[in-house]
């Protein structure tokens, strides 16, 4: 955990029932055990169930009040959410991470429930969803009258963007990469001028990203998890100057969740980069 940035994120399952729910949550809490975890797991359901002869309740289990959930997965040693339909939707967490699915999902339900991980923390640069039941096409339909574009893996063994685990690639090929998928994911927004759009992420925003005073003294002093945060902000800052004269990249930053993220990705990796050289 890093200082003063508050508890790490959460993992979440959701299930297609009571009992379903309670076994995850047993089956978790004894694995953790077994591994000699400091993490332990809420579980999350309305009402009392039969379990195993008796009856549980989230009470019971949980060893806390079922009004203290909400607050108590903000706090260690509390890491896993196993829930059945409750807090499934309408719940607003930016702790929350890592999504397991056990239960079919479609329409505005399969969007509620996935857009739960959509919330912005200091700790948090990406979210994973491993679905056991829904197949790609099921959630890119589910989603398709929300997002313009929506980026989905079909297969868990998807080469990560990010340099974890492989050798930089040479600046050229950095920004054929990006240019690449650019145009890949998002070539078909209907931009006025993509040659533009295209400038201005790979050149002109990282340059001001790299200048800015705050991410420059964290690249130069702190560690790349702070660099990011102060990164992340300082791109906030380059967007909303350059809104008065792209108003079209604007939207799309601000609006649509999936280019935001890719975008914010591509930035840092060419801003870290230029601003180690100084």
């Amino acid at each position: 955990m890093s200082k003063g940035l508050g508890p790490d994120p959460c993992i979440t399952v959701v299930t297609n029932g009571i009992e379903r729910a309670v076994q995850y949550f047993h089956a978790i809490r004894d694995y953790l055990k077994e591994r000699k975890s400091h993490s332990q797991a809420i579980v999350a359901f309305s009402g009392e169930h039969e379990f195993g002869g008796a009856k549980v309740s989230e009470a019971s289990l949980n060893g806390f009040p079922s009004n203290k959930i909400a607050e108590r997965i903000r706090e260690d040693p509390y890491r896993f959410l196993v829930y059945a339909d409750k807090f499934q939707t309408g719940y607003d967490e930016p702790l929350l991470h890592t999504m397991y699915v056990d239960k079919t999902l479609s329409g505005i339900k399969a969007v509620q429930t996935l857009s739960r991980l959509n919330r912005a923390h200091p700790k948090k640069y990406d979210v994973f969803v491993l679905d056991f039941l829904n197949d790609a096409d099921t959630i890119r339909d589910a989603f398709a009258d929300f997002y313009r574009t929506t980026i989905l893996a079909d297969e868990t063994d998807p080469v990560p963007t990010s340099d974890g685990g492989r050798r930089p690639e040479p600046e050229l090929d950095r920004l054929s990469n990006i240019i690449r998928t650019f145009n890949d994911l998002f070539g078909d927004i209907a931009w006025q001028d993509a040659d533009r759009v295209r400038e201005l992420i790979t050149e002109t925003i990282p340059a001001k990203v790299a200048e800015d005073a705050a991410f420059k003294n964290a690249r130069q002093n702190s560690d790349k998890e702070n660099a990011r945060i102060e990164h992340d902000k300082a791109l906030v800052r380059v967007m909303t100057s350059v809104m008065k004269d792209d108003t079209e990249l604007f939207k799309q930053f601000m609006d649509n969740q999936s280019f935001k993220r890719w975008m914010s990705n591509a930035v840092f990796g060419l801003a870290y980069t230029q601003a180690g050289r100084e």
